[in-house]
C-alpha cells in the first residue's frame, strides 16, 4: 500500500495461475498436447514449476537491479517490520477481529511480528457530541501565544501522553508459502486484547490509513491524531537521511580540497614522525 510494485507485486498467486492458465492453452492450441486427464495433468505441472522458477528468478533480480527511491514512511516501516519480527513472542500466533459481545469473529491471518510503537502525540479532546476542544497556544515559558492582529492562537487541546500510549504494529501474513498475502495492523493497545496465543482485535473491520490498516474505530474517532503519528515519524526518518546527506557532502567536499588534502598529509607524517620517535626511545 502507497509503494510502487514491480512486476511481481500485489498478488502472485493470481498472477501463477493466470500465467499457468496462458501457457496451457498456447500448448494445446499452438503444440496440439493430448487432451486426456493424465496428460493435461503432467502439462500443467510441467508449466507449473516452469512458472514458479520463472517467478522466482525474476522476483530475485528485481530485488537487486531495482534500487528503490527514498521514501520516510516506507523506511520507518521496514524497520518496524524487522523489529517485529525478530521480537514477536514465540507463543503468539494468530489474529482475529471480533464485535463487542464475542458472538461474531473472523480469522485475520498468523502472527508473523509484533512489537509496540509509542504515540509522539496525545490524543486529540473532544466533547460529548464530538466536538474538538481548542485552546490557546503557548510558548516554552508558559506565555500565551498571540498573531500579528493580537488574535489569540488556537491549537487542540490534548490529552496528556504517557509511555503505556501508543499502537501495537503486528505484522500477518495468509496464504501458502511463496505466494503469502502480507498485511500489518496498526490497533491502539486499548483495542486490543491481552496478548496471548490468539491476539483479539476489537473491531468488526479494519480500514486501511497509508501503509497500514487500522480497527474502523481508530480510524473514525481518532484519524487526526494517526495521521500526526504518521508524520512525525517520517520527519524522523528524513531527518536521518538529511543528517547523512550532509555527511556525505561534507566529506566529498574537503576530500576535493587540495588544501584541505596537504593539511591532512601533513597531519599523517606528524603523527608518524612522533610515533616513530616513540618507538627510537
Amino acid at each position: 500500500m502507497g509503494e510502487k510494485r514491480g512486476f511481481l507485486g500485489g498478488n502472485l498467486l493470481l498472477k501463477f495461475f493466470m500465467l499457468v492458465a496462458v501457457l496451457l492453452v498456447i500448448s494445446i492450441v499452438v503444440f496440439g498436447i493430448e487432451l486426456s486427464i493424465p496428460s493435461l495433468f503432467w502439462t500443467i505441472v510441467k508449466i507449473g514449476v516452469a512458472v514458479a522458477l520463472f517467478m522466482l528468478v525474476i522476483k530475485g533480480l528485481e530485488s537487486i537491479i531495482r534500487k528503490p527511491r527514498f521514501s520516510p514512511t516506507r523506511r520507518f516501516r521496514d524497520k518496524m517490520i524487522r523489529i517485529a519480527t525478530l521480537s514477536k513472542p514465540f507463543n503468539v500466533k494468530q489474529v482475529y477481529l471480533r464485535g463487542e459481545d464475542m458472538r461474531v469473529y473472523s480469522f485475520w491471518g498468523k502472527v508473523a511480528g509484533l512489537a509496540f510503537v509509542p504515540y509522539l502525540a496525545g490524543k486529540l479532546q473532544i466533547t460529548k457530541e464530538g466536538k474538538y476542544i481548542y485552546e490557546q497556544k503557548k510558548d516554552r515559558n508558559g506565555k500565551p501565544i498571540y498573531d500579528e492582529e493580537g488574535k489569540p492562537v488556537m491549537v487542540n487541546a490534548k490529552d496528556f501522553l504517557d509511555e503505556k500510549d501508543g499502537d501495537w504494529f503486528i505484522v500477518t501474513e495468509r496464504g501458502i508459502p511463496f505466494f503469502k498475502q502480507r498485511d500489518i495492523l496498526r490497533c491502539h493497545h486499548s483495542l486490543v486484547s491481552e496478548i496471548g496465543e490468539k491476539i483479539w482485535i476489537k473491531s468488526p473491520n479494519l480500514v486501511p490509513i497509508g501503509d497500514y490498516f487500522y480497527p474502523s474505530q481508530q480510524f473514525q474517532t481518532d484519524i487526526k491524531r494517526v495521521k500526526i503519528q504518521h508524520q512525525a515519524e517520517a520527519l524522523i526518518e528524513t531527518y536521518e537521511e538529511f543528517l547523512d546527506l550532509v555527511a556525505n557532502i561534507t566529506q566529498m567536499t574537503l576530500n576535493a580540497d587540495p588544501n584541505f588534502q596537504k593539511i591532512q598529509k601533513a597531519n599523517i607524517e606528524d603523527i608518524g614522525q612522533e610515533e616513530a620517535g616513540k618507538l627510537v626511545k
